[in-house]
């Protein structure tokens, strides 16, 4: 897209969001600039990119301004697009206040030029606004600074809800690491009667690792025992129905009665070894309950504690910040608090 587009979209976008600008922005303007009348006489240049490229046009539009207003600006907080700059200008309130022929002209996409070359003051660069009066290219400035105000309050008052935010988040934290710290003390001391029970002579490690494998090897029992029982029930149950019969002679009586005692005497033995082994499984799984119950309260202890630095970090650095107006807190510094305005050179005194 074009110099010229890019700006004539900026102004009809700016124009659109007045109405709405002026209900929402708070009633605060920052302080009108130094104004200083400069006896130079510049030509009317702007540049845009093309192919990657920066290039200057002098004298680009058939309606030319008369005056130009230059904000000479710190490089260490610096805005490269005129588009950028343009839309913040227009996007407050004070460019209500500029003229209709001046709206005009800045729709025609030459109003504005970002000189970011060499031969600015050291260290600084200059953001030039043209304009069709003397009136309109203050406005033009004035709403450029009162923008950069803006942006300060605004991250100013970020700035201030996040220290709120944190110190709210501080005292919270502050109010329940005790409380961590008492479910983890109680947690501690369960843990240490039950391995005293379960393991004296092991390791804190040792003890965990013990527990969590013989938790798996007993599952693994109970279902090779499960499916065990299940056999011997079978038996039994078709035992029982040859028994209901009433064709079968004493032999075979005899016979399947000597295999449901045998069968029933299997099952018991099967029963009390899986309801041993259950019993020494959920005393394991106790155990290990244990382990991850104090592992868990030990990381929230750990989590809260760290949390804790983080937020007394984050205060100490954000209070000061607005303290001392650090970063985007403060608008850029306008070179001497002043604006210079500049007659622009006649079209017929132009080589």
């Amino acid at each position: 897209m074009s110099v010229r587009l890019t700006l004539m979209l900026v102004v009809s976008v700016a124009s659109i969001a007045f109405c709405a600008a002026a209900e929402t922005e708070p009633n605060y303007v920052a302080p009108q600039p130094q104004f200083e009348m400069s006896t130079l006489t510049p030509r009317w240049t702007v540049s845009a990119e093309v192919e990657g490229k920066t290039v200057m046009y002098d004298d680009p539009g058939s309606v030319r301004p008369q005056y130009m207003a230059r904000i000479i600006l710190p490089r260490g907080r610096m805005y490269e697009r005129a588009a950028q700059v343009l839309g913040m200008a227009l996007d407050r309130p004070l460019a209500q206040k500029l003229s209709p022929a001046q709206r005009d002209f800045l729709a025609r996409g030459f109003g504005a030029w970002v000189d970011t070359s060499a031969a600015n003051i050291p260290n600084h660069y200059s953001v030039n606004f043209y304009a069709v009066s003397e009136q309109d290219a203050k406005i033009m400035a004035w709403a450029l600074i009162d923008s950069f105000a803006a942006n300060a309050q605004r991250s100013t008052a970020m700035y201030q809800r996040e220290l709120t935010e944190y110190r709210q988040r501080l005292a919270e934290n502050q109010k329940a690491l005790p409380e961590q710290q008492k479910l983890l003390e109680q947690a501690q001391q369960s843990y240490e009667r039950a391995k005293k029970s379960t393991y004296p002579l092991n390791t804190d490690e040792e003890a965990s690792q013990l527990a969590k494998e013989l938790v798996l090897q007993m599952d693994r029992q109970i279902k090779t025992l499960d499916i065990d029982l299940a056999g011997v029930r079978g038996k039994l149950k078709v035992i029982n129905e040859y028994l209901a019969r009433q064709d079968l002679d004493n032999d075979v009586i005899e016979t399947l009665e000597a295999q449901r005692i045998e069968q029933t005497i299997e099952l018991s033995g099967l029963e009390a070894r899986r309801q041993a082994i259950r019993q020494v499984r959920d005393e394991q799984q106790r155990f290990w309950d244990l382990v991850r119950l104090r592992t868990e309260r030990e990381d929230s202890v750990k989590k809260l504690k760290k949390a804790l630095e983080q937020d007394e970090e984050r205060i100490r650095g954000t209070t000061g910040v607005l303290e001392h107006g650090w970063g985007d807190t403060v608008p850029p510094a306008v070179y001497q608090n002043k604006v210079i305005l500049y007659r622009i050179e006649a079209k017929d005194s132009q080589d």
